[in-house]
């Protein structure tokens, strides 16, 4: 069976004629799996996903999770250098990345770029509100390659590219219409949301200006005008050599694919939480933005990291999962705690994870619905 996933110009429109006809002919919507961990659904477009790689089952309570409570002296955001101002509340954050010795934090509040050292000391900030070069009106994203630092910015329809210095490089417009859809890079392309006349839900760009369109990725499930459109909110995650994981967050699964953008490999995610879901079916109908299709998320991020460990955030979980060169193991579960530094020690507060940076002996969390950056050593 041939799965097409990316349309790619020129004569890869070609093999998009041939996947629909054998779809067509050799019966597509069968879904068939070796263990039966996947079931056909009502969607042709997700049960051809789901049938073009080999399944993994990845029970995510297998671990039991570490209830972790974070200290104060790893709640870091709380001091500045001398004299420069810096953000008591640093709510709503969209994106974190670690260069050398210094975090790097997208504040959707500020609509900047904040700059810290790794003992937690803001140093530096870049952007401010508004519609000219260097502003931000709705910053969602900020992602790196081994280059370039980029920020995905909603309100202005356009990709900030800066060097490791945060000094402005090139920008890039480009028409996002779901501002919860995130951005990913690697060394070698943008995976970009696309816009609402577009078959499939990512546009993929050269990572280097003048950014050429070079196809599109995955499939929008449900159609532009129809519900339940919440089925296409999805996350993806790259990094710079080897893996792109990709899920709707509506959904209990995660494809893997490798740097030649070829499905390897789905998850299938297991866990007891998901037996109280009652989503709706995967099946396009007619209804209005203000009728209520309430989809549960199964996730709400994933994160790839350079040794091609994958973090899941299933909140109020993080669950780490270590890559084999062929499958994923799941190592590790967490759930994190901290008490607000002017509080009772007794007055706890759940961590739900929004974005991490994980290296050899140190991970960093951030979260929506808090004002800081906590820091948790790995041993």
């Amino acid at each position: 069976m041939m799965i097409f996933l990316m349309k790619i110009k020129t004569s890869f429109q070609v093999l998009l004629v041939i996947a629909i006809w054998i779809c067509t002919f050799a019966g597509c919507k069968k879904v068939q799996t070796e263990n039966e961990l996947v079931r056909e659904t009502e969607n042709e477009y997700l049960n051809s996903l789901l049938g073009g790689a080999p399944v993994q089952l990845i029970d995510l309570d297998k671990s039991n999770a570490d209830s972790l409570h974070i200290d104060e002296q790893n709640i870091l955001g709380m001091e500045s250098i001398e004299d420069f101002p810096f953000p008591l509340d640093l709510y709503g954050v969209n994106g974190m990345i670690a260069i050398g010795d210094k975090v790097y934090v997208a504040a959707q509040r500020h609509n900047n770029i904040w700059v810290m050292n790794k003992s937690g000391v803001w140093i530096r900030k870049v952007g401010r509100e508004g519609r000219g070069p260097g502003e931000f009106r709705n910053l969602r994203s900020l992602n790196k390659n081994n280059h370039s630092i980029y920020s995905m910015d909603v309100g202005n329809q356009r990709v900030f590219v800066y060097d490791y210095n945060l000094n402005f490089k090139n920008s890039l417009d480009a028409q996002f219409t779901w501002p919860e859809n995130n951005m990913a890079v690697d060394d070698v392309y943008l995976y970009l949301p696309s816009d609402l006349s577009s078959e499939y839900l990512i546009e993929i760009r050269d990572a280097n200006a003048p950014f050429n369109q070079k196809g599109t990725f995955v499939p929008r499930l449900i159609p532009n005008g129809m519900q339940p459109f919440a089925y296409n909110l999805y996350k993806i995650t790259a990094n710079h050599n080897e893996l792109i994981a990709f899920g709707y967050t509506g959904l209990p699964y995660v494809f893997i694919f490798d740097k030649t953008l070829k499905h390897i490999l789905t998850l299938v995610l297991k866990s007891e939480t998901f037996n109280e879901f009652e989503n709706p079916p995967v099946r396009p109908v007619r209804g209005s933005e203000n009728d209520i299709y309430r989809v549960n998320l199964f996730f709400e991020g994933l994160f790839l990291m350079e040794n091609g460990s994958l973090y899941i955030a299933q909140q109020p979980f993080l669950h780490r999962l270590n890559w084999n060169g062929e499958q994923f193991d799941v190592m590790q579960s967490w759930r994190f705690t901290y008490s607000e530094p002017d509080e009772n020690e007794d007055s706890v507060r759940t961590i739900y994870v929004h974005d991490v940076i994980a290296e050899t002996n140190v991970m960093y969390l951030s979260s929506r619905l808090s004002p800081y950056v906590f820091r948790i050593y790995l041993n």
